[in-house]
Order: C-alpha cells, then sequence, then structure tokens
C-alpha cells in the first residue's frame, strides 16, 4: 500500500538511532509503501516461527549427542567440547530471525540468523515509529511488532539467571559498521531498561590476559554478547581464551548451530518433507535447476547462487567452508507502486526468549535478499475476503 511521506522523516528516524539510513539507490529504508497482512496471516507466520524454534532445539539436541553430526561443522579444535558443555548447561539465548517465503499459503524456511541477526533497530523501533506517526492504530490497524517488549523482558530473565550480583554485561560490534554499533547500542538500552550494567565494546578493542578477555579498561569480560558470527568468532586471535570457559558468550556456543547453513540440511534430514522445510542437501544436485546454493557460513546473501533450468549454478569463488544445497522457494513478488520492476519479498520473523516476538519485511528485485536490499515496515489489520493473495499486499 502507498502512505505519504511523513515530513522530516529521515531526521525522525535518526533521533531513534536509524543514521545509516543513507542515499543508497533503491533506497535502504522504503517510507512510502507499507506490506499489510491480515491477522490470520500474522498468526500463522508467528506460529511457524515458534514451531521451527523448537524443531532447532531438537536438533541441537541431537547434533552435541552424535559425534558424527557435530563433526560436520568443522569447528576449531576444542570448540565442540565447548558447545556441548553451553547446550548442556542451558546457556541463555537473546534472540533470533527466522527468513520465511510466504506463498500460497505456505511458510518455508530461508535460512535461521541465530547469533547475529540485522534489522533489529529496524523492526522494533523505526517500522514502529512508521506506524504511529502515521496514526495508523485509529483505523483498525495493528503491527505485529512486540519486539522491544520480548527484548526487555528476557533480558531480566538473564538478570535473574545469571547477573544478580550486579556485574557488567559488555556488547562487542565489528567497529566498521555503524549499523552494527546502532544495534548493540540499542540492546544495550534495552538491557538497561531490564536493570543490567551494558558497555559497548568494539571487537578491535577486546584484549586479553592470556586467561581472560579484557575491555579498553582492562576490566575482566565475564559477559558479552556480540554482535558478531560465532562461526568466525570461533577464528579470531583471541578465541582460545574462549576454551577457558570463563567468559558466558551472548548469543551462546551452540547457536553456533544453527546460524551455520549447515542446519538446513540437518533440519531436512531430521524432519523430511516437513512442511515448513524446504529440500536441502549437501550434495550437488544432479541437476541443479530450482535450487539455490549457498555458503555454510554466509552472511547477508554473500555467495549465493541461483539456478534454473535455463541457467545452472554458477559457484566460482563462492562457499570456500562449503555449500548447502536448498531447492528455490517460491517468494512472493508484488509490483512497485511507485514505479520500477516488480518486488520479491522475504518475512522476517523474530524469536526472542524462545517466543514469536514480530515480524518484518525486506524486498529486491532480485531473490536474494542482500544487507542493503530494502527494508519496509508492516500493517496488520482484519481479516480481507478469501480471494486476496496471501501473505500481505504491497
Amino acid at each position: 500500500m502507498l502512505f505519504p511521506v511523513q515530513p522530516g522523516w529521515e531526521r525522525r528516524y535518526r533521533d531513534l538511532g536509524f543514521d545509516y539510513v543513507g542515499q543508497d539507490d533503491p533506497p535502504y529504508w522504503a517510507d512510502s509503501v507499507g506490506y499489510e497482512f491480515t491477522r490470520g496471516e500474522c498468526d500463522a507466520i508467528q506460529a511457524a516461527a515458534a514451531e521451527l524454534h523448537r524443531m532447532c532445539l531438537q536438533a541441537v539436541d541431537r547434533i552435541v549427542a552424535e559425534p558424527g553430526l557435530l563433526a560436520r561443522y568443522r569447528l576449531p579444535p576444542g570448540f565442540d567440547d565447548l558447545v556441548r558443555r553451553s547446550w548442556r548447561r542451558g546457556d541463555w539465548t537473546v534472540c533470533g530471525r527466522f527468513d520465511l517465503a510466504c506463498a500460497g499459503g505456505a511458510v518455508k524456511l530461508l535460512e535461521y540468523n541465530a547469533d547475529s541477526p540485522g534489522l533489529l533497530l529496524e523492526s522494533a523501533v523505526v517500522q514502529w515509529s512508521w506506524f504511529e506517526a502515521r496514526g495508523l492504530g485509529r483505523e483498525d490497524k495493528d503491527q505485529c511488532n512486540l519486539l522491544h517488549e520480548k527484548l526487555v523482558a528476557s533480558w531480566r530473565g538473564f538478570h535473574r539467571w545469571k547477573l544478580p550480583g550486579g556485574e557488567r554485561l559488555h556488547l562487542a560490534f565489528w567497529d566498521r559498521s555503524l549499523e552494527d554499533y546502532r544495534t548493540c547500542e540499542y540492546l544495550a538500552d534495552t538491557a538497561r531498561q531490564a536493570g543490567l550494567e551494558a558497555t559497548l565494546v568494539p571487537l578491535a578493542r577486546i584484549g586479553t590476559d592470556g586467561d581472560a578477555l579484557l575491555d579498553p579498561e582492562d576490566r575482566r569480560i565475564t559477559h558479552l554478547f556480540m554482535f558478531y558470527p560465532l562461526g568466525w568468532l570461533f577464528r579470531e586471535a583471541f578465541a582460545p581464551v574462549l576454551l577457558k570457559d570463563r567468559c558466558l558468550l551472548l548469543e551462546p556456543p551452540w547457536k553456533c548451530l544453527l546460524s551455520d547453513k549447515r542446519i538446513l540440511e540437518i533440519l531436512w534430514e531430521l524432519f523430511p518433507g516437513h512442511r515448513l522445510l524446504l529440500e536441502a542437501t549437501r550434495d550437488r544436485p544432479a541437476d541443479p535447476g530450482g535450487y539455490m546454493a549457498k555458503p555454510y557460513l554466509g552472511h547477508g546473501g554473500a555467495g549465493v547462487a541461483v539456478g534454473s533450468a535455463a541457467q545452472p549454478l554458477h559457484l566460482a569463488g563462492a562457499g570456500a567452508d562449503g555449500l548447502v544445497y536448498q531447492r528455490r522457494a517460491d517468494l512472493p513478488v508484488f509490483q512497485a507502486l511507485e514505479g520500477g520492476p516488480p518486488r520479491y519479498l522475504v518475512v522476517g520473523a523474530w524469536v526472542v526468549g524462545g517466543e514469536p516476538a514480530g515480524i518484518c519485511c525486506r524486498e529486491d528485485t532480485v531473490p536474494v535478499m542482500t544487507d542493503r536490499s530494502p527494508v519496509v515496515a508492516h500493517t496488520c489489520a482484519d481479516d480481507r475476503p478469501a480471494t486476496a493473495p496471501w501473505p500481505g499486499r504491497r
């Protein structure tokens, strides 16, 4: 749907910390449009996220119990045991985002952004500001978005579980990314609202004395949230100190099993033919048409190759750590109301504290979303007639 652009919208978003919305073409944030879902559609997406979360936990339990499955991840020496300990003691998890294809009444998992999910500020704060600025709550519309409230509640639970004595929570980010910094800044704010003492630290400024991690003030880091993929973290220079297990990591080490795209093939092996899954295999299909090849440790769409009957997979230079071949999903395609080519839609479904927490939307003119694909807000309204397309309409 088209919505009038609000005067001063860029300044309003920048005041919220959304100052990495640049002059991209196409714009990273599409302020003049929104996707409209019915409440039934939102409920279906939320239910799918809850079920996928349960399936992922079952998969982790199976992986840590079977050496052959865990060995497929090829973790650096010593990290197999760290992952097992992390899972068996029930280390806390903050949040994750499932990327879903929703078309024809079906919901299919594309991937799980389990350990460093982007779009957090956009989903929790920016799209809600977009909604409020238009007064849509007065038009019998809502937004499927409890992300902020659930983050604060989750931090409160973590506070009671592991930080009752007022110990400091450090939040680390890649210092070359303003988006990563703002995301950690927002997470720190939600943690402080829950009563935690939270400090930001650039990844490059984390040091070590050989026994523990240290912040720039030479304070020991005992509780560390890292907005950085675990699969990369385990290969950093200070990674051997992590094996001493004296710093509680958030996201926890066991989450590396879910953020690595090997989980797509393992889920298919454990739940073959499940209605929420797409066929996924580590073996290159004899006929790669109709598949996507995804690097195991890829992020932001990097290295993804698309196959079709007319154009087979082209894999040059992609997937140094290995590839999963996932059957290509049907993505809904919408005509761009403000002009331009049609857009593919991917729905992000958030899980916080093990519970569904809301959705976000990302679109692009190609079926592979990247970290620069435009983000679009959404509304949730009463059910439309059964003849309307599912899900949503732009």
